[in-house]
């Protein structure tokens, strides 16, 4: 079993995007791997052309188009997490709109005392946490362990094996559900220096929340791992 895989999940209006988080990725973390799922995208890419033995490329071809492919490509991180977590002993999911600004040890490091680190919105009203969750999945941390692979199982049920509808939203609805209820697990929060989408000078990672990921500033780092 490998140490540490970062993965994530892309439409083709975010291939360029994800090229960005693995480059920076590289850039300050080497040796890494990095799994991609590419969604209804042919196999004449750029991901196809690096040679890199840490990088892993799945294609992923669904039905789904408009906004039930958003939803669908933001819900397959808890498909695809229970079989990665079989090959890796840390894995990491980041949006495809992450850019990695630094060397990531520390973060890895703080899942030796967790089962799962990610971020929880502390100042929320009920009313807006039954609509959004109170958790973000743009970063998800887990180590692996019976117990996690358990929790992954069930997340992955609840949304692709339920009778839930497909929608936004659905993966942090569904994780905050699991984690409310689930005492098993040690729950780390992720700090905001890695989970930034105020763009911090300092912070470790960037993460294109919404409409912020068309600023100047967010667009100005994307563009230095082009």
């Amino acid at each position: 079993m490998e140490d540490i895989c970062i993965f994530t999940a892309c439409t083709e209006d975010y291939l360029s995007r994800a090229l960005s988080l693995y480059n920076s990725l590289n850039k300050y973390n080497s040796n890494i791997s990095f799994f991609i799922s590419l969604i209804n995208l042919k196999k004449d890419n750029f991901f196809e052309k690096i040679k890199n033995n840490k990088l892993c490329i799945e294609y992923d071809n669904v039905k789904y188009t408009g906004d039930k492919l958003k939803a669908y490509a933001s819900c397959v991180r808890a498909k695809i997490y229970p079989k990665i977590l079989d090959k890796h002993k840390i894995v990491f999911w980041m949006d495809a709109d992450t850019i990695i600004r630094k060397n990531l040890d520390e973060l890895f490091s703080k899942l030796l005392k967790a089962d799962i680190i990610l971020f929880k919105t502390l100042q929320i009203d009920e009313k807006t946490a039954k609509k959004i969750g109170k958790y973000k999945t743009g970063i998800i941390g887990i180590k692996s362990s019976n117990k996690t692979k358990v929790f992954l199982n069930k997340w992955n049920n609840s949304i692709f094996n339920s009778n839930k509808e497909l929608k936004w939203f659905l993966d942090q609805l569904s994780i905050t559900d699991l984690l409310t209820s689930n005492n098993d697990l040690i729950v780390s929060n992720l700090e905001l220096k890695y989970i930034d989408w105020t763009f911090q000078k300092n912070s470790y990672i960037w993460v294109g929340k919404g409409q912020r990921k068309n600023t100047k500033i967010y667009l100005n780092e994307e563009s230095k791992y082009k």
